[in-house]
């Protein structure tokens, strides 16, 4: 019971985180400079938590070769928060690639 308890709660937080990202992607999208910046240090955090040798949201939006991120809802609700965010990033940037979510 505790651990669905524990699991809930990690859900709940990152569907709140969710909803606090897209709205800063309103803003973005509308022009707000400060926004971008906090969109992208949202980013950071759960990169550093989520991608091993990535500790910014610009190494994973500036990986070479092509790379895109592989980022998993089952196993961690923040990945489809950060892929939302990496995806918004690219798309803004004019880069094709968006995150895997396999």
């Amino acid at each position: 019971m505790t651990r669905k308890m524990t699991k809930q709660m990690l859900l709940s937080l990152a569907e709140e985180k969710r909803v606090f990202v897209i709205s800063l992607m309103g803003a973005v999208a509308s022009g707000n400079s400060f926004s971008l910046q906090r969109l992208e240090e949202v980013g950071s955090e759960i990169c550093r938590k989520l991608v091993a040798g990535a500790t910014e949201m610009i190494d994973l939006l500036n990986a070479e070769g092509g790379y895109r991120p592989t980022l998993r809802a089952d196993l961690d609700p923040d990945a489809t928060v950060l892929a939302d965010i990496y995806d918004f990033l690219q798309a803004r940037r004019g880069d094709p690639r968006r995150a895997y979510r396999g």
